[in-house]
């Protein structure tokens, strides 16, 4: 199996929630499994790991990546920035994009949808994101914004486990019709209420705080001290 053979198996399971965040990728276990050398399997565990898909610990191992709920907040008020840039662009172009690509791959996403093919859906929806900002022609953010869609699936298993929630394909449809009539005002809108409602259907609110050892101990310093 080549290296980017064996990428694409330990990236394809992950995104499908097959490998879900915190899971241990034994090195021998894989080797074994794929039939690889370990430097081939490290190569690409660095690879996913400069995607942000996997966490690298010294000592440890290497694990499926586990975003905290400050990171899941941060991505999408980035992608927010970023994504409504995309469309504002689009919308404003002359001539427009052709949408065809698009308009199909919302087609594909509805038909997983009632096929209940939930992995099918996830990738097709990624792929919006990512399709829509190429045809924008900007490259640095084509980069930025599809190493963040990549996140999605780990933020959703983490903070959505039981849900098989993903991006609305009418809101995609929505998305494209206003960037067809030119509207920027309206294309920005659609994606700001789109991203939202992806992050709204996420339990990111109700998360535990972090505990602050200051504050157990020393309150409780302060309850033992002497009169």
């Amino acid at each position: 199996m080549s290296e980017e053979e064996l990428y694409q198996e330990i990236f394809d399971a992950i995104m499908s929630r097959q490998l879900p965040p915190g899971t241990k990728l034994t090195e021998v276990t894989l080797c074994e499994i794929f039939g690889v050398k370990r430097n081939a399997l490290r190569k690409v565990l660095t690879q996913l790991a400069s995607k942000k898909m996997v966490e690298l610990h010294f000592n440890r191992g290497a694990f499926v990546a586990t975003p905290t709920v400050d990171e899941a907040r941060d991505t999408f008020e980035v992608r927010r920035v970023l994504e409504t840039a995309v469309v504002a662009k689009m919308a404003g172009q002359s001539p427009k994009p052709q949408l065809g690509t698009l308009r199909n791959l919302v087609k594909e996403e509805r038909q997983c949808f009632h096929d209940k093919d939930y992995p099918g859906w996830v990738r097709r929806s990624l792929d919006f994101h990512n399709r829509l900002v190429e045809l924008s022609g900007n490259q640095v953010m084509v980069e930025y914004v599809q190493n963040l869609v990549l996140r999605y699936p780990l933020i959703s298993a983490l903070y959505d486990p039981r849900s098989s929630n993903c991006c609305s394909f009418d809101e995609h449809d929505a998305i494209l019709d206003a960037i067809e009539s030119g509207n920027a005002t309206l294309a920005v809108q659609c994606m700001t209420s789109h991203l939202g409602m992806v992050e709204h259907k996420l339990n990111l609110m109700g998360a535990e705080p972090a505990v602050s050892l200051e504050h157990v101990f020393r309150s409780r310093t302060v309850q033992t001290q002497p009169d």
